[in-house]
Formats: structure tokens, C-alpha cells, sequence
């Protein structure tokens, strides 16, 4: 069985984004169904980290929640330029507990600004030996009401979460491995 984090990165649009993970659960629950079990969590940062000089600095009780998930995917809504700095302190503070497991991006908002988001984040993750599948998921401006009739959605969102699955397995399995062999 797999455990993964829905983290929601962005703490000035947090109920924009926690809003797009509720839509999306449903999906990612149907896709875990299919997977043998596997589990989602919502996860806010805010309830992980600790209030001081850096707000992005892990609780005890965030270190172990997050050592404890497989994988992760993290919410965020798009951006221009450089990965914002509370992103980044909070990919430091969590490098033990990203290394050698999975990430997925799943960016809303602007489709001129999908790209820059992507690329940024996954080059920020790579510092972290993450693995990264070649596809994140990109939710557009849509009203929430149309995607109920948009099989094409379901379809878009349904085969970029198995592959993020099978590539969640598949570096479990290389953990795992790894830990054997260390012995």
C-alpha cells in the first residue's frame, strides 16, 4: 500500500488551493482504489512547521507525518519567475523526508504561466534526488461545474495519476532494495 501527502505549498492562497484539492480528491481517491489502496492526505504546511524565524522550519510531528508518505504531491497555483522563497525554505526543511521518493506538481491558474511553474518547482525538487514522473498535472481556469461533463478531464487527470503511481511503486521498491542490500 501507498501513502501520499497532497501538500498545499502556498500559505497566501491556501483555501484557493486546499478548494482545488477538495476537487480533485475524488479523482485521486478513484485512481487509489484502482491501485491497490493506495491513500491520499491533505496536508497544509502551516500544521507541520513552526512558528519563529523561519516559518518553514518542521515540527517533530510534521518530520514524522511526512517521513511517513511514499510520495508527494504538491499544489500550488502557478507563478512568473523564480520559485517563491517559502517554497524553497520548505523543500530545504523536508530534504530527508523528499529524498528518494516521488513528487507530482498539480499547478492551477494561468496557462501562459503553466510552464514557468513546472519547470521551476521540478528543478528546485531535483536538488532533493526526488523522482520526478515526466507529466505533472496542470488545472486550468475552469468553473468546477463544467468539469462534472468533461470526461476529457477525468480521462487527463486519471492517466497522469497512474503513472505517478506505478513511478511511486517503483521508487518504493528502490528504497526498499536499497535498504536490503545495505544490511
Amino acid at each position: 500500500m501507498l501513502k501520499i501527502g497532497i501538500v498545499l505549498l502556498d500559505r497566501g492562497k491556501e483555501k484557493e488551493s486546499m478548494s482545488i484539492a477538495r476537487k480533485v480528491y475524488p479523482y485521486f481517491k478513484k485512481a487509489g482504489r484502482r491501485a491497490r489502496g493506495t491513500e491520499f492526505e491533505l496536508m497544509r504546511t502551516v500544521e507541520y512547521t513552526k512558528a519563529g524565524e523561519r516559518d518553514e522550519e518542521l515540527t517533530d510531528e510534521g518530520r514524522r507525518k511526512l517521513d511517513e508518505k511514499d510520495g508527494f504531491i504538491f499544489v500550488v497555483p502557478t507563478f512568473s519567475g523564480d520559485v517563491p522563497d517559502d517554497y524553497c525554505e520548505f523543500f530545504q526543511s523536508m530534504s530527508a523526508e523528499l529524498l528518494n521518493k516521488s513528487a507530482l506538481v498539480v499547478c492551477y491558474g494561468e496557462e501562459r504561466e503553466r510552464k514557468n511553474t513546472k519547470q521551476r518547482i521540478n528543478e528546485v525538487l531535483l536538488n532533493y534526488d526526488v523522482g520526478l514522473p515526466t507529466s505533472d498535472i496542470f488545472l486550468p481556469e475552469y468553473d468546477f461545474v463544467e468539469w462534472k461533463i468533461k470526461q476529457v478531464i477525468d480521462d487527463y487527470i486519471s492517466s497522469r495519476l497512474k503513472d505517478y503511481i506505478l513511478w511511486t511503486m517503483g521508487m518504493k521498491y528502490m528504497r526498499n532494495l536499497k535498504e536490503r542490500l545495505v544490511m
